[in-house]
């Protein structure tokens, strides 16, 4: 009788104690290494370098980037956000210490500074927002993993800070909103939830934005700026390699490259220079498939539905897989890939399901004669 009646006087008082342990809980989670190296993937964008920079100033680290230079629109973020120029290099930093390193906005070894540096032995964390799909970045020990299914890193940074009670200084809060409109086209895209629009609302006085629709229109005139820039800076602005697997195995090598612009005249005008650097890069780089996708970003922050995707082919490989996978009205050079604008969410995908049911054979340059 005792016995029970201690039993049951000590789950009323874990009961009572139940809220505050897991408001504790709470605040412990996430936990990264102090001085850790936070970086995002191979080719930097707005979302990795914001989302680094933001996750170093919460969790009291340094951020760095993987490759210099930074897109248009990233380089105009730090400007407004008062941020020194240039950033540091991911390089130099693991050169020079031997900080603890977690990975921002990408989970796959083929887009990771950690696989293509060497030091995937210091990885202590992910934060992510993509899908786990082949290439994962694995560890021989359990390390801190953040994979959520929102818009952009940025807003899993921001939902961190609220979950730690802390108030990011304008300079982090802007960095962060500007990758949140960016990742998500101005809350337009179908990447786009409801935790992204809460991150948006609750930033934008943080970073002394008033109209944070004027503040992504300025974004996106910056992004689309090509001047000075040649087909292969483009096709290099924002690329991601993807070890996708074939039905016997094998690895389907692709690179995708893609911009957003609200000027995408400025590159189908030209198009003819873009496929033949596609085929020069394709033979450089060794991949089997090598896609470019336009995306007219103003439209599609509009609302439009018609009109916002070309992707452009460069050979009858990618042709033939742009067929079966996208479906699209074909033109000589390329398909107008509409509604489709997210490579995350829309492009990428249908391929992997599309290459994970065939075998190279299907290929155009594979088929025997």
């Amino acid at each position: 009788m005792f016995r029970v009646v201690f039993l049951g006087l000590l789950l009323c008082s874990a009961a009572r104690g139940l809220d505050k342990y897991m408001k504790e809980l709470q605040l412990m989670d996430p936990t990264y290494p102090v001085d850790c190296i936070f970086v995002g993937h191979l080719v930097p964008d707005t979302d990795s370098f914001c989302a680094a920079y933001g996750a170093a100033v919460l969790h009291d680290g340094v951020y760095a980037v993987s490759m210099m230079p930074l897109n248009r629109e990233t380089e105009w973020v730090m400007g407004e956000c008062r941020i020194s120029y240039p950033p540091p290099l991911f390089s130099d930093l693991v050169k020079t210490s031997s900080n603890p390193v977690c990975v921002v906005d990408h989970n796959q070894a083929t887009q990771s500074p950690v696989e293509e540096f060497g030091v995937r032995d210091r990885l202590e964390g992910i934060l992510d927002h993509h899908p786990i799909q082949d290439s994962t970045l694995t560890h021989e020990t359990a390390i801190h993993v953040e994979i959520k299914p929102w818009g952009s890193s940025a807003t899993i940074v921001y939902a961190n800070f609220v979950k730690a009670d802390k108030v990011p200084d304008w300079q982090t809060a802007r960095c962060l909103l500007s990758a949140v409109l960016s990742d998500t086209v101005g809350l337009s895209s179908v990447t786009t939830t409801p935790v992204d629009r809460l991150a948006v609302a609750m930033l934008s006085p943080l970073a002394d934005v008033t109209d944070w629709q004027a503040y992504y229109y300025n974004m996106g005139v910056a992004a689309s700026n090509i001047s000075g820039l040649s087909p292969r800076d483009i096709l290099e602005t924002d690329a991601k390699f993807y070890d996708l697997k074939w039905a016997d195995g094998t690895v389907c090598a692709v690179y995708w490259a893609t911009f957003q612009t609200f000027s995408p005249q400025d590159i189908m005008t030209n198009q003819t220079s873009y496929i033949q650097t596609m085929r020069t890069m394709k033979d450089e780089l060794h991949v089997d498939l090598l896609f470019f996708s336009v995306v007219d970003s103003f439209r599609l922050w509009q609302g439009e539905t018609t009109a916002i995707s070309n992707l452009l082919i460069q050979g009858p490989d990618e042709a033939y897989v742009a067929r079966e996978v996208y479906a699209g009205p074909m033109a000589l050079l390329n398909m107008d890939t509409s509604p489709r604008a997210s490579r995350k969410s829309e492009f990428i995908p249908p391929l992997d399901t599309f290459i994970g049911e065939n075998t190279p054979d299907i290929l155009p340059s594979n088929r025997r004669v």
